[in-house]
């Protein structure tokens, strides 16, 4: 569980330094922004289709945002 909160803590801070909120986030992503915010605090599993549009909005790859220390 902890390295879930430890990638889900990665993602927020990548995102945050790229300028885009979580509702610019979940519009990228065609989803509400209830939704995404529920994802990016763990209250949701974060699929594997929804971690690639991730990577594609924020332009880095699934290490760099889920298992970068």
């Amino acid at each position: 569980m902890n390295n879930i909160n430890n990638a889900l803590d990665n993602l927020k801070r990548i995102r945050k330094k790229n300028g885009i909120t979580q509702k610019e986030m979940a519009e990228r992503m065609g989803i509400s922004e209830s939704f995404y915010c529920q994802l990016e605090g763990g209250k949701r599993k974060l699929t594997v289709d929804y971690a690639f549009r991730i990577t594609e909005i924020l332009e880095k790859s699934l290490d760099e945002i889920f298992f970068e220390q």
